[in-house]
């Protein structure tokens, strides 16, 4: 299974869960995930990107997605945004890490609902994930091809 996380170096949203998606690539990634941040459209350069991975000591690859094929096809339109797919490309879960946010820059003071970590042990055991799709909240990722 393949766990693409959409990203944007300044957006702090994506800052404040890379220690989460740190620790759910530590418990689930060796198991059935691969995890991979996609940096949609040319916001963020490779040099920026460099240092987003140093600074928040991501352990998974950082990828560049310059013509947002990836963020088209998945149908991305905010960072952070999750998609957990299955190598034939169907979508098994779709939407937001948990609902730490409630609007763009606006938290909540405890997390309720850890949605991508609820998918990702649904799929590990075998079963329907239940909420497959979560509306993600964060930065906007605007089409820079168009």
């Amino acid at each position: 299974m393949l766990v693409f996380v959409f990203l944007l170096a300044d957006c702090p949203a994506c800052q404040g869960y890379s220690k989460t998606l740190k620790e759910l690539n530590a418990k689930y990634g060796p198991d059935k995930f691969f995890f991979c941040g996609i940096f949609p459209g040319n916001y963020s350069k490779k040099e920026e990107m460099k240092q987003y991975r140093e600074r928040y000591k991501i352990p998974f690859p950082l990828l560049a997605d310059p013509e947002m094929k990836l963020a088209k096809k998945l149908n991305a339109h905010v960072s952070p945004e999750v998609f957990v797919t299955r190598p034939n490309g169907a979508i098994e879960y779709q939407g937001r890490i948990d609902d730490l946010y409630y609007n763009a820059g606006k938290r909540k003071p405890m997390i309720l609902h850890h949605d991508l970590q609820d998918a990702l042990e649904s799929i590990r055991m075998n079963k329907p994930v239940l909420v497959p799709r979560t509306q993600a909240i964060g930065c906007i990722i605007q089409d820079q091809t168009a």
